[in-house]
C-alpha cells in the first residue's frame, strides 16, 4: 500500500467516522467503497471490519436506549445474521461488480423516489415475514459487498419512526451483521498470515477522531439535516458502486 493510498484511507476513514456519528452509517457505508476502488472489495472489507464493530459498539453505547423498538427489528436483526454468512460466501466466489451496479441503481432510484416523495410509508410495522426476507436479503448484501447500510437505511425510513429510534435501532442491526461478518472472515481465514491485521488496526485510529468530532457537533444536527444528511450519503454511495461497476469494464 502506497504513502497516497494511505492518507486517502486516512482521510476516509474519518470521514466514515464522522458520518457514523451523525447518521448511524459509516465505515462500510462511506469507507469501503472507497478502499474498494483502492484495493478491492475483499481486502478493503478486511481492513474495515474491525473498526467497524467497535464503532458500532460505541455508537450502541453512546445512543439512546430505545428497547421498546427492538421488537420491530429483532427479526431483521436475526435473519440479516444468517444472511450474512452466505453473502460472505459469495463475495469469495462471485465477482461482485454486477451486484455493485444493481445496488448503485437501487440507491439512487431511492433518492430520485424520497426527494419527490413518491415513497409510500408504512402505516404499521411490516409483517414478520418480511422483515425476515428482507434481514437475509440485506445479510446477503452485506456479505457480499459490505454494503446493507443503505437498503436497511430506507427500508427503516419507511417506517417513519423518530431520529432517536431509528439511530438505536439500526446500530443494533449492525451489531449483529458485523460482529457475525467478522468472525466469518476469521474463519475464512481473511487475516492469515497477519498481512492485513495490521492495516486494520490502523485504521480505528482515523474512524475514532471522526467519530469524536461527530460526538461533539451530533445536538447541533436537527432531524432535517439528519435526513438529508443520509439521503447525500445514499447518493455517494450509489454513484461509487455505479462507478466501481463502469470502471470494472475497464480492467
Amino acid at each position: 500500500m502506497g504513502l497516497a493510498g494511505l492518507v486517502i484511507a486516512f482521510i476516509v476513514l474519518a470521514l466514515a467516522g464522522f458520518s457514523k456519528g451523525i447518521t448511524g452509517m459509516g465505515i462500510p457505508f462511506v469507507a469501503t467503497p472507497v478502499l474498494t476502488l483502492l484495493y478491492g472489495l475483499p481486502t478493503a472489507i478486511a481492513i474495515t471490519m474491525p473498526v467497524t464493530v467497535l464503532t458500532d459498539i460505541i455508537m450502541l453505547i453512546h445512543s439512546s436506549k430505545s428497547w421498546r423498538v427492538i421488537k420491530r427489528g429483532i427479526i431483521l436483526m436475526l435473519s440479516g445474521g444468517l444472511g450474512i454468512v452466505s453473502g460472505t460466501f459469495i463475495l469469495i466466489n462471485i465477482n461482485p461488480n454486477i451486484l455493485s451496479g444493481i445496488l448503485g441503481t437501487i440507491l439512487l432510484l431511492f433518492v430520485c423516489s424520497s426527494y419527490l416523495s413518491i415513497l409510500p410509508k408504512f402505516a404499521k410495522s411490516p409483517p414478520k415475514w418480511v422483515d425476515g426476507i428482507f434481514g437475509v436479503f440485506c445479510g446477503n448484501l452485506q456479505g457480499a459487498a459490505g454494503a446493507s447500510g443503505p437498503i436497511v437505511s430506507m427500508y427503516l425510513f419507511q417506517m417513519n419512526i423518530s431520529r432517536k429510534d431509528f439511530l438505536f435501532l439500526i446500530n443494533c442491526f449492525f451489531v449483529v451483521l458485523d460482529v457475525t461478518q467478522l468472525s466469518t472472515i476469521t474463519t475464512l481465514g481473511f487475516y492469515e498470515g497477519n498481512k492485513l491485521f495490521p492495516y486494520s488496526l490502523l485504521a480505528i485510529f482515523p474512524s475514532l477522531i471522526g467519530l469524536w468530532v461527530a460526538f461533539k457537533l451530533n445536538k447541533k444536527i436537527t432531524d432535517n439535516i439528519f435526513k438529508h444528511s443520509i439521503l447525500i450519503l445514499i447518493t455517494i454511495n450509489g454513484v461509487l458502486l455505479l462507478f466501481k461497476f463502469v470502471f470494472s469494464f475497464y480492467e
